[in-house]
């Protein structure tokens, strides 16, 4: 489900639930508020990003304002959130539940691998009071390859439950 510039994406109450569809960001000043994105591609190990950043401008720009709070994601088949090469220069998670628990994980174990990717060239954002839970690693990924530059403030999350390695950093 694309969600295009100055959109609020806001549940109400219980009722802002996505089964089976995650969220394509392509533009600047998004806010997703109180939504719950669930059984997505869950049987297909690496099956569906739950909220996919592409850029602007076809993927070739940075976005900015964006702000993704009490966001639920559980039972997806891919990551939890991943950038673009494109980045986003201006992002807060917070106080989101990122539930790893799952029937079909890559590392046979019922959690789910590789739950966040940050990965550009410009990326910058904080990651505040968030939960992320029953993983097995790479929550989050922070970087890729030599042209990736990534400016990350996590402060005050909590991880549970959690194989292998909470954070991982590469090309820096």
């Amino acid at each position: 489900m694309t969600v295009g510039s100055n959109k609020t994406l806001r549940g109400i109450g219980t009722a802002g639930v996505i089964i089976g569809k995650g969220l394509w960001l392509n533009e600047d000043n998004i806010i997703i508020q109180n939504v719950h994105i669930t059984e997505l591609n869950r049987h297909l190990v690496w099956g569906g990003d739950a909220i996919y950043l592409q850029g602007t401008n076809g993927g070739s720009q940075a976005m900015n304002k964006i702000w993704l709070d009490h966001v639920k994601v559980s039972r997806v088949g891919r990551q939890f959130l991943t950038t673009n090469a494109a980045s986003v220069s201006t992002m807060t998670i917070s106080n989101s539940d990122f539930d790893g628990r799952t029937d079909y994980s890559a590392s046979c174990d019922g959690r789910h691998y590789w739950s966040f990717i940050f990965y550009g060239k410009n990326t910058r954002f904080s990651m505040v009071n968030n939960y992320i839970h029953s993983t097995s690693g790479r929550s989050p990924k922070l970087g890729g390859d030599s042209s990736a530059n990534v400016v990350a403030h996590i402060a005050s999350n909590y991880w549970a439950a959690t194989r292998l390695f909470s954070l991982h950093s590469v090309g820096f």
